[in-house]
């Protein structure tokens, strides 16, 4: 019923005596992450740069590496994958996001920040496994080494992931 789905229990059959949880059943999102920037990061002009999320707000299953900047699953399956890059007192003709997995271009999105404060965002699905590794990697052509958008209370420069119930 309503009541027990809301609360994250799903009856195992009608009028039966035993109840399982969501994720019990296989219907869980996990593993999942969310990491985000809570200091500057500096991205040289004209160079592509992996950026490296050193706030972990969030890992289940502790696959995000805020050393490298790197997430791998631990588990195949198929990956909810985003990120939202925010240029930090800056302008230039193209800024660059992209998302990789283990080195590779998988999908990105670029354009022009006319306005400090603009932000670039990317999301895909991605068929994932269990040894592959996700990162995020942004380019600037600004004429100078500039700082993405940070903020240890809120959600300025992110990256995140989740595993689709399928």
């Amino acid at each position: 019923d309503a009541d027990n789905i809301s609360a994250g229990t799903l009856a195992v059959a009608r009028g039966g005596t035993g109840a399982t949880t969501l994720a019990g059943a296989g219907l869980a999102s996990t593993p999942a992450f969310l990491a985000s920037l809570s200091g500057a990061t500096s991205i040289a002009d004209s160079t592509s740069t992996t950026v490296v999320f050193n706030h972990n707000r969030y890992d289940s299953a502790s696959g995000y590496d805020n050393t490298n900047g790197r997430w791998t699953p631990g588990v195949a399956g198929k990956y909810q994958i985003t990120t939202s890059l925010r240029a930090y007192s800056f302008t230039c003709n193209t800024m660059r996001a992209e998302i990789n997995i283990s080195g590779s271009l998988w999908a990105g999105a670029y354009d022009d920040v006319s306005i400090s404060g603009d932000s670039i965002n990317v999301s895909a699905i991605a068929v994932l496994g269990a040894s592959d590794y996700v990162t995020v990697v942004t380019y600037q052509d600004s004429g100078g080494t500039v700082s993405l958008d940070y903020s240890s209370g809120s959600l300025q420069s992110w990256f995140q992931g989740f595993k689709l119930i399928t």
